[in-house]
């Protein structure tokens, strides 16, 4: 039943029985000093005081017969005066007698008797001995009948005095004997009150052992255990009755039980971010890879943009130079007619050029077009890039303090991605108006073909149509100039797209930096993962074994594991 008390109520029982024990000690030495006191004061106050007057009654007198006698023998009336004044003193002692006696009958009566006949006695001595003083040789019957008489009631006198003193001595010596058997009695009753009230006291001790300060110890070699990084998780506490300690190893169990869930799902969670941490790694390294790869792509592009923007200028440079032909040949066609077969041979030139110009052209649209894949495999790449950031942001966050720096260097790939798409994005719409001007230019190359051929048809068939000749020069001029002028515009955008191919390989060797920095990142987190993994391996983490009268706290639901986002 006690084991259901709470702590406070087991204190204060211990501390009640305790308290009824001393207040039971208490009593009982009050009750036996109290019965001591009485004995003591009844023989200190009546029979103490009734022995020393009896006893002094005794001696007094015979000093009063030893006057008398005197007093006769010697003719001396002070030995009468003196045995007078002892008479007075013995009557006195027999009264104190009588009061400090009046409790028992036969002490009084005794008391009483002895007062009559000293009393009777100091009447016939104060009648007889004057007479014998004053006649000691012719006393007289009466006189010698009373000195008989005097002499019969001093023994008796004498004889009941000493039977007082004796009585008074008796009762006295027996009070003195009974207050001697009553202190041996309470000091057997003290040690056996002592003894019971120490066997009370270690049953409370032992009781406070077992109730309070055993389960104080289990819980203190408990906590010591979990505390010096030792622990056994497995183990549970002895939970017994519903007191505040049996609450606290409940609650502590709980605890453990759910400290032991929390571990294990960290654990779990540590060999998952290690998976997680390797494939960050190996992406990142393969990331690198694939940006020192589209690194030197680029300069591959770079140098083709630089042949084909040498290309476009001498495009230029001959249409620059096809045009002036034209409009010399238009001159000389207005001149002279002779010179029509210079303009066929000039128209021929032309032709020849329009078509290199046409074939440059149609090459550059196709290098553009490539151009155009290549940036759509960099954005891809970016996009990858930025999903493979944001994976290793998430994976830092949940690592928590320990991922921290691995999100820096995961939000600067996020940005370097992030930029990356959006260069790629602007070199896309810069390669699509490129490719535009391409294939406008070609269509016009390939119509100026056409009318070059025409115009050579007709000033071959028709070398009387001056007029016409001129017309289609000119119209051949007008058409060159017009070449000449898109592949002005050609050469602008090449050094534009020289320019933003320059950008794709800076922001590519900053992606190669960033993913090396981010596979390092992955390293050191790998390595905080297998210090974690070694600081729970301190800990056993098997099916907890219930103690005895082990109570199970409420069951916890372990945390659900979230899959690393690497995970297959």
């Amino acid at each position: 039943m006690i084991r259901n008390l709470d702590v406070r109520s087991k204190i204060l029982t211990v501390l009640s029985l305790l308290l009824l024990g001393y207040l039971f000690l208490l009593g009982t030495m009050n009750w036996n000093i109290s019965k001591t006191t009485t004995y003591s004061q009844q023989a200190s106050d009546e029979l103490f005081p009734a022995a020393l007057s009896s006893q002094e009654a005794e001696i007094l007198f015979q000093r009063v017969v030893k006057h008398y006698q005197d007093a006769v023998v010697l003719q001396d009336q002070s030995g009468i005066a003196a045995a007078a004044e002892d008479e007075e003193h013995v009557l006195a002692d027999l009264a104190e007698v009588r009061r400090q006696t009046h409790n028992d009958p036969v002490r009084l009566a005794l008391a009483d008797q002895a007062i009559a006949l000293m009393t009777d006695l100091r009447r016939l001595a104060e009648q007889t001995y004057p007479a014998l003083m004053k006649n000691p040789d012719a006393a007289t019957p009466e006189t010698l009948a009373n000195v008989a008489r005097l002499a019969k009631e001093n023994r008796d006198i004498a004889d009941l005095l000493h039977k007082v003193s004796l009585d008074v001595s008796s009762d006295f010596r027996e009070e003195l004997h009974g207050m001697a058997d009553m202190a041996a009695h309470e000091r057997v009753y003290g040690i056996i009150v002592f003894l019971a009230a120490s066997i009370w006291a270690a049953l409370s001790i032992v009781l406070i052992e077992r109730q309070i300060v055993r389960p104080v110890k289990s819980l203190s070699a408990r906590l010591r255990d979990i505390a010096e990084g030792d622990g056994d998780l497995t183990k549970r506490l002895r939970v017994e009755g519903d007191d505040e300690l049996a609450q606290v190893g409940a609650s502590f169990n709980l605890f453990v039980d759910q400290l032991q869930s929390i571990l294990q799902e960290v654990a779990t969670s540590t060999v998952q971010l290690s998976s997680a941490t390797s494939e960050i790694a190996a992406s990142s390294i393969q990331m690198s890879n694939r940006a020192d790869t589209q690194q030197q792509e680029t300069m591959q592009i770079a140098m083709a943009m630089e042949e084909m923007s040498a290309s476009v200028g001498e495009v230029n440079r001959s249409s620059q130079a096809a045009a002036e032909k034209a409009r010399h040949a238009a001159a000389t066609a207005r001149n002279s007619g002779h010179a029509v077969q210079e303009t066929l041979s000039t128209m021929r030139d032309v032709a020849a050029s329009v078509e290199e110009t046409a074939g440059q052209i149609t090459e550059l649209g196709q290098r553009s077009t490539e151009i155009g894949k290549i940036v759509g495999v960099i954005h891809d790449i970016a996009n990858q890039t930025n999903l493979l950031a944001l994976n290793a942001a998430i994976e830092a966050a949940r690592a928590g303090e320990h991922g921290r720096g691995f999100a820096v260097v995961a939000g600067e790939v996020r940005g370097l991605a992030e930029r990356t798409g959006q260069a790629t994005l602007q070199i896309g719409e810069v390669m699509n108006l490129l490719q535009r001007g391409t294939d406008d230019a070609v269509t016009t190359m390939r119509r100026s073909q056409v009318q070059v051929q025409l115009g050579v048809e007709a000033a071959t068939t028709t070398g009387d149509s001056l007029q016409k000749i001129i017309e289609a020069v000119e119209q051949g001029a007008d058409m060159i100039t017009r070449v000449a002028s898109a592949t002005s515009q050609q050469a602008t955008s090449a050094a534009q797209v020289n320019e933003n191919i320059a950008r794709i390989a800076t922001i590519t060797r900053q992606s190669a930096a960033g993913a090396q920095q981010s596979a390092n990142a992955a390293g050191e987190l790998s390595a905080l993962a297998a210090n974690l993994r070694t600081l729970i391996s301190k800990f056993q983490l098997d099916t907890p074994q219930p103690a005895t009268n082990y109570r199970s706290p409420r069951p916890v639901t372990p945390a659900p594991v979230r899959a690393s986002a690497y995970s297959n």
